[in-house]
């Protein structure tokens, strides 16, 4: 009988995918709230690029907490997620 092999992902890698994820996902919210309050995606993204940068060098100063410049690259990733996700919705109506 042959065994099938088993997916095995570490408990690392889960974490590092949930996080990433989640850095994705707090900027696409925070875009979509800047947009609303600015009315305008340029001044939206700006601030919501501003802020990923100040957020991360803030870790800088923080015990146990690291500013990484990937976090900022997935930060606006989100943002642009909304940008495109926006672009869409509104094309479709």
């Amino acid at each position: 009988m042959s065994s099938i092999p088993s997916l095995s992902i570490s408990t690392g890698m889960m974490d590092y995918v949930l996080r990433k994820t989640a850095h994705v996902f707090v900027y696409f919210i925070l875009s979509f709230l800047a947009y609303k309050t600015f009315d305008d995606f340029l001044y939206s993204i700006c601030f919501c690029i501003i802020f990923a940068l100040s957020d991360e060098y803030h870790q800088t100063f923080v015990e146990g907490r690291s500013g990484v410049f990937t976090d900022v690259l997935y930060d606006t990733a989100g943002v642009y997620a909304f940008v495109g996700f926006n672009n869409l919705i509104t094309k479709k109506q």
